[in-house]
């Protein structure tokens, strides 16, 4: 497979510190598949990747518009 430069980029969706940190609120449910699958690894992985192939690398935020308040569908997790 090829990836053309011009039309390529690696995009990284919500990294959040919750789930990826040791100290994140969500550690206690997730860590344990963190650690199993490398996840912290494989992302350094993808960027160092990317950008050594000089193809654009962008992060994705987790942002909550005002409007999101009002959300009513989520677990534990979400709220």
């Amino acid at each position: 497979m090829q990836f053309q430069k011009n039309d390529t980029a690696l995009v990284v969706i919500d990294p959040q510190n919750d789930v990826l940190s040791e100290k994140g609120a969500a550690w206690g449910l997730v860590g344990d598949s963190v650690k199993e699958n490398n996840t912290i690894e494989n992302i350094e992985r993808l960027l160092n990747a990317a950008k050594k192939q000089g193809f654009g690398v962008f992060i994705s935020p987790h942002f909550l518009y005002p409007t999101d308040q009002a959300w009513q569908y989520g677990g534990a997790v979400g709220r």
